[in-house]
């Protein structure tokens, strides 16, 4: 980077990316700075006028906007931060996906991004094309369809706009569906639009869960309760669909799937979250609505709350079961393990409501995805009717089906072994010696390497240490790299057409 370069584009996810790698988090830490948090906050107070921000789902095709449209030059690697922190530049653009309040303080002008469904997703497709080929001038390091699920509606992002930046926000819409055709656009000012583009304030019902899969006991008494104290209140409602995990007989059942098959009972009543828990969403009538914690509440079940807990706020819990969420993880009279407060942190200020135990009347199998699984695994489909609703069972239980979960689930089981073979291959052909020392390095944590204080005090000097973290840092690259390859390789075979799932 040339110190004359007079605007700047910083990109979040690329930035995000820079500082993941170890070396660049100690060059941070010589600026004086812990997290890259604090470098763009310093950059905000260096700049009381950002020259623009963009913002847009992804796919919108934002960061070429900034590059070929204001002009921009990319930060991008480490010594670009390096420069960026003795250089002089005149203007800044940010590029996010979503509406960062401050970004959006600072800037002189804030400009969206819109066009349609089909452009959208032509464009993600496109790009997913270039990053396999290593050819994406703009992938910043970001994976292969890692947008793929992300909504293609931005009317959460313009009701923020149109509610507190209308007067510096202009919506650049592009009208045609050909994402090579970047002339074919015209320019709204937010000032114009309707005021029934503002957002509402209010609070929200909600719950969380893995549903691998969702059975009758979940459906009737958590997910019907959330809709029916939605109703009664008038308020919006949602559940939360955790991210894919590691689980016993793994059937490869996708968030878009499991909300699939809870829609076979609930018929779209719920709203479902795939990312975390949401800031915004939209009521029954289409409005959009800024979601108050502390005006809605997370219905759980008693085994994601603390023992004796009932019903309170999420400050009964802090002053009252501490260690719940910060502390011990052995269990007391009056507290439960730590390990199952994530349902609790996930509704961090909400109001909280127990349901209980799983009704008396319900055996251990029938709150159990795991016996679900293991029986359509072999095949005991006639264990699990009791404790599938009957649109579910008829579902998972149909000949292609059932032939598509099992196919899936020994895919996965060779994929895991493979995953195995080739991490313990490349552990051992690497051997984790101290190359200073010859002792063997302890660390047994691949995704994040650290030394120990017995190696690090072994180093005569900052040099040393510099050396054995980058030995670790590449063998745990090659280790992420090759399960990469073998991750995708399976996939490609998991989620064929011929093991697609029919509803």
């Amino acid at each position: 980077m040339q110190n004359s370069s007079s605007t700047l584009l910083f990109d979040r996810d690329n930035l995000r990316q820079i500082f993941s790698d170890w070396r660049n988090k100690e060059l941070l830490k010589k600026y004086g700075y812990k997290i890259p948090k604090d470098l763009i906050n310093a950059l905000i107070a260096q700049k009381s006028q950002w020259a623009e921000y963009v913002v847009g789902l992804p796919g919108t095709g934002k960061t070429t906007f900034a590059l070929r449209q204001l002009w921009a030059k990319a930060i991008e690697t480490k010594d670009d931060i390096i420069n960026l922190l003795t250089m002089n530049f005149d203007n800044m653009v940010f590029v996010t996906c979503d509406v960062e309040d401050e970004i959006a303080q600072n800037a002189s002008k804030i400009t969206l991004l819109h066009t349609s469904s089909q452009r959208i997703k032509q464009q993600r497709k496109q790009r997913d094309e270039d990053i396999q080929e290593d050819i994406s001038e703009t992938a910043f390091w970001r994976q292969a369809g890692s947008v793929n699920k992300v909504t293609t509606d931005d009317s959460i992002l313009i009701s923020k706009l149109k509610t507190d930046y209308a007067d510096k926000s202009d919506i650049v819409v592009y009208k045609s569906n050909n994402p090579d055709n970047r002339d074919e656009k015209k320019e709204i000012c937010v000032n114009r639009l309707s005021d029934k583009k503002k957002y509402i304030e209010g609070g929200v019902v909600a719950a969380s869960g893995k549903r691998t899969p969702a059975q009758i006991v979940h459906i009737e008494h958590q997910l019907k309760k959330v809709l029916s104290l939605a109703q009664d209140n008038t308020l919006p409602s949602f559940a939360i669909i955790t991210q894919n995990s590691w689980w016993q007989y793994d059937l490869g059942l996708t968030q878009n799937e499991r909300i699939k098959i809870i829609n076979l009972v609930l018929h779209n009543q719920l709203q479902f979250v795939t990312s975390g828990t949401p800031k915004f969403i939209k009521n029954a009538q289409g409005k959009v609505v800024k979601i108050i914690p502390e005006k809605s509440r997370a219905v759980l079940w008693k085994e994601r709350l603390p023992k004796w807990f009932t019903e309170g706020t999420y400050d009964d819990i802090v002053r009252d079961y501490p260690n719940f969420l910060y502390g011990k993880t052995k269990k007391s009279d009056d507290e439960e393990a730590t390990n199952d407060a994530y349902a609790v942190k996930a509704f961090e200020w909400y109001n909280f409501l127990n349901i209980g135990d799983i009704p008396m009347e319900w055996s251990e199998e029938s709150i159990s995805a795991t016996f679900i699984r293991k029986c359509l695994v072999e095949g005991n489909i006639n264990a699990i009717k009791p404790y599938l609703s009957p649109e579910i069972f008829s579902v998972l239980t149909s000949p292609h089906n059932l032939q598509a979960l099992q196919t899936r689930y020994s895919l996965i089981q060779e994929r895991d072994h493979q995953l195995k073979e080739k991490k313990d291959e490349l552990i051992k052909k690497h051997k984790q010696i101290n190359p200073l020392t010859g002792e063997p390095l302890l660390n047994k944590k691949w995704d994040l390497v650290v030394l120990s204080k017995k190696h690090a005090d072994a180093c005569k000097n900052r040099r040393d240490q510099a050396k054995i973290m980058t030995y670790l840092h590449t063998t745990d690259q090659l280790i992420k790299h090759a399960e990469r390859k073998i991750k995708k390789k399976y996939n490609a075979l998991i989620y064929s057409p011929e093991n697609t799932l029919q509803f």
